[in-house]
């Protein structure tokens, strides 16, 4: 039966991460699946914060579980605690030359995105589902999978969709309920986008709620990383009475990196330095030109702007120790940005807009400040200027963001809601909470 399913997952593109997949599938054969966008791969090479969340997911609620996800490009990626427990994508999902030739907007109008080449993906997991005679399947951030999936899934696989961004807000409704047909729920990872879906295309019909995201506590812990951080700010020659301004995530036009950059140069804070952890060889949604925008206002810093690069997620912490304030400055769609729970549990205020569920966790003058225009460089400035011209008032704050906030960014609280859902999922009950 094993070499039957083998053979018929590796003609529908699929093989495991590892050849221990067969024994912990005869041992304790999962019941749901986490579907990952087909974006990007498991571990994430660049730590994108959804593949990073599935997988941690999949690792803390256990046996029952697995992830699948487009396959890595070398064998190194493959090293993750789940390894066991993946099954990778391994054909192209490039679309047609069809696809190609249409406008975006007739995409998402006939098929109700903008790649409809990820269907092919969707309907390919579906039968994966299916010959493995899954209880379930969460899907990760992209609704487009849902309906695919469901073709050839059959009605005995049920689905609930995990979703982040706000991305159903930019589906034609038609499509929004075409998807919601086939759901058995939606969870949230804030209330903002909830409401806004709602606001969009109308109540669901169906259950929804709200799991916000945690981190490790154990592992973003600022007492464990006191030392390092202070080893850290030293190698990079910043002096104890300077402030440091901290951005970590993708060098993207829609996550605002260069705008900041340009607005901490403006502000001119004397002894200030910020960090900018990202990746520069990003590949997904690469923007050279906007690259270039931030290495120019990094260029122009006269050395107070360090272009980190890119850092492992198990060093992360220790750069969040080492800075005095965090900024996330997105322009575009967000769900709830892992760095300002990041932040929060090591202890640091955040400078952020307001995009997605970010001020459901950020309260003004308190744990943070709201960047009202983003794209307004001078405002910005003012505000960069207010925050990191008084250090010992950023550092007053890290006590009460500590007592106050860090219990609530817990990975504890985010698993135990998970595992109570699938619970009832796995039960029948299907209300929403």
């Amino acid at each position: 039966m094993a070499m039957e399913l083998k053979s018929y997952l590796n003609s529908l593109g699929w093989s495991p991460a590892n050849s221990k997949f067969w024994e912990t599938l005869n041992r304790e054969r999962p019941r749901i699946a986490f579907l990952a966008p087909p974006l990007d791969t498991i571990p994430s090479p660049s730590g994108n914060a959804i593949y990073c969340l599935v997988e941690r997911l999949v690792e803390r609620l256990g046996a029952g579980t697995m992830a699948m996800a487009v396959g890595p490009d070398s064998e190194s990626a493959k090293e993750t605690p789940i390894r066991d427990r993946l099954l990778y994508y391994n054909q192209s999902l490039k679309p047609s030359w069809v696809f190609r030739l249409l406008p975006h907007r007739v995409k998402k109008l006939v098929f109700g995105t903008g790649a409809p080449e990820l269907r092919k993906y969707g309907r390919s997991a579906g039968a994966v589902l299916r010959a493995m005679q899954m209880q379930g399947v969460v899907v990760e951030d992209v609704p487009i999978l849902v309906s695919a999936l469901a073709s050839t899934s059959g009605p005995t696989v049920k689905q609930v969709l995990h979703q982040h961004i706000n991305a159903p807000t930019g589906m034609p409704s038609r499509h929004w309920r075409k998807v919601c047909r086939s759901l058995h729920g939606i969870v949230f990872v804030a209330q903002k986008t909830q409401q806004e879906a709602v606001q969009r295309h109308g109540e669901f019909g169906l259950p929804s709620r709200v799991i916000y995201n945690g981190v490790d506590l154990s592992h973003y812990s600022p007492v464990k990383c006191a030392s390092p951080a202070l080893g850290l700010r030293e190698q990079l020659g910043i002096a104890a009475d300077c402030s440091v301004l901290l951005f970590v995530g993708r060098l993207l036009p829609f996550k605002g990196v260069a705008e900041s950059a340009e607005a901490f140069n403006r502000a001119g804070v004397s002894k200030s330095r910020m960090l900018i952890v990202g990746d520069p060889e990003i590949q997904m949604f690469r923007d050279d030109a906007y690259l270039r925008r931030l290495k120019s206002a990094a260029e122009n810093s006269a050395g107070r702007i360090n272009l980190v690069g890119r850092v492992a997620q198990a060093e992360l912490p220790k750069w969040y120790a080492a800075s005095d304030a965090v900024i996330v400055p997105s322009l575009g769609a967000e769900g709830l940005p892992k760095i300002i729970t990041e932040a929060l549990a090591m202890g640091r205020p955040v400078l952020a807009s307001d995009r997605g569920g970010s001020w459901e966790l950020l309260r003004e003058g308190q744990n943070g400040w709201l960047i009202r225009d983003p794209s307004d460089i001078e405002s910005m400035a003012r505000l960069i200027k207010e925050v990191l011209s008084d250090r010992p008032a950023l550092l007053n704050l890290s006590p009460g963001i500590l007592d106050r906030d860090r219990p609530f960014m817990s990975e504890e609280r985010m698993v135990k809601e998970f595992a109570d859902m699938l619970a009832d999922w796995c039960a029948g009950d299907h209300t929403a909470r």
